[in-house]
């Protein structure tokens, strides 16, 4: 800054100089997210911290885990510590060492807490960590629990669908049981097996009938899936009944 031409004064310091502070924002740390999730198979999850705001000074913050759903030292490991932000880093990662979902899925919560340098928490202070139970090939059953075939006709298709896991699924079936007759209506058979491919949800299998035309009521046929394999789980629908019915 520089004064000039004086009116009716002397000038004393003609220069001098000006600084204009750059007021920052607060800073802020949060999670990038309210919700995460990690298929059980991964050593560790990664949940990001995000500063927003001032980027100066260095800040940090506390993190620790704590009990959802699921259960420390047997779905994940209890963790906890310090997050530091050095100045212009604007996101650390919260480790948890995953262990396992075991049946079903299970939830971790961590939370930050005790800012420092005048920092603050955002509005995601806590996240949910959801740990995926992906270590099976998931949960096979049939697709409806009573199905119908007229008795003209000589094969009848099962559908058995999966949920859940997307890795190679293998289960027995059997079709035995029922008011018609093994000799009369259908072909029986044990324990046969029926395998899904990585990916693939539904699997079916063929019912040999034999065409029996005598008059007659409807009549039923057992079926049933068993002896799951590569870590399969059975539904509700594990078993099902297959009508041959009187045109």
């Amino acid at each position: 800054m520089m004064l000039s031409n004086p009116a009716g004064a002397g000038v004393g310091l003609a220069n001098a100089i000006l600084t204009i502070v750059d007021a920052e924002s607060p800073t802020v740390l949060q999670f990038s997210s309210a919700t995460y999730r990690v298929n059980d198979v991964e050593p560790e999850a990664h949940l990001p911290v995000v500063r927003s705001g001032g980027m100066t000074p260095a800040v940090s913050c506390e993190f620790r885990t704590a009990d959802g759903t699921g259960r420390a030292g047997i779905n994940y490991l209890s963790g906890g510590g310090g997050l530091g932000f050095g100045i212009g880093v604007r996101s650390r990662p919260v480790p948890v060492t995953i262990l396992t979902a075991g049946d079903g899925d299970k939830t971790v919560e961590v939370s930050l807490s005790s800012p420092t340098d005048n920092a603050f928490l955002g509005v995601r202070s806590r996240a949910l960590l959801t740990i995926a139970d992906r270590d099976t090939a998931g949960t096979l059953q049939f697709d409806r629990a009573d199905l119908v075939v007229s008795e003209t006709e000589t094969t009848a298709t099962i559908t058995v669908v999966r949920s859940g896991g997307t890795g190679t699924a293998s289960v027995h079936y059997s079709v035995y049981g029922g008011t018609a007759s093994p000799s009369l209506d259908y072909v029986p058979v044990h324990g046969a097996s029926l395998t899904l491919g990585p990916g693939q949800m539904s699997g079916t299998f063929a019912v040999t009938l034999k065409g029996n035309t005598t008059p007659s009521n409807n009549r039923s046929v057992g079926l049933s899936l068993g002896s799951p394999g590569n870590g399969v789980k059975l539904g509700e629908r594990s078993s099902a009944t297959l009508w041959i019915v009187n045109n």
